[in-house]
């Protein structure tokens, strides 16, 4: 679930925006677990459960000319209990930045 509010101006578009997105159980399982064939010493045996993550993000799209557009941004994620608690983890966000270039025809 995703709530963003887009402010527009003649060739550009600021968007910042606020969510919170579901992972299931096997996904974090599967990313984030540790089976016990690759436990090694600080590193025990983990089996993740389904969790929800908040992130934060903004973007910046800007209109070079009728076909090109530039956009960019970044994003804060503020990781689920059941992520951030496996041991190969190692902090309690994740942080994400973007730079593209488009041609619309």
């Amino acid at each position: 679930m995703t709530y963003s509010l887009p402010v527009t101006g003649r060739a550009w578009v600021f968007e910042p925006s606020l969510g919170v997105g579901w992972q299931s159980r096997d996904l974090v399982d599967y990313y984030y677990g540790v089976r016990g064939v690759e436990t090694r010493p600080g590193r025990p045996a983990y089996s993740g459960g389904a969790t929800s993550n908040a992130f934060a993000k903004l973007s910046l799209s800007y209109m070079l000319t009728s076909g090109w557009s530039v956009y960019g941004g970044g994003e804060y994620t503020y990781l689920g209990k059941n992520i951030s608690d496996s041991p190969i983890v190692e902090r309690r966000y994740e942080t994400g930045v973007f730079l593209g270039l488009t041609y619309e025809f």
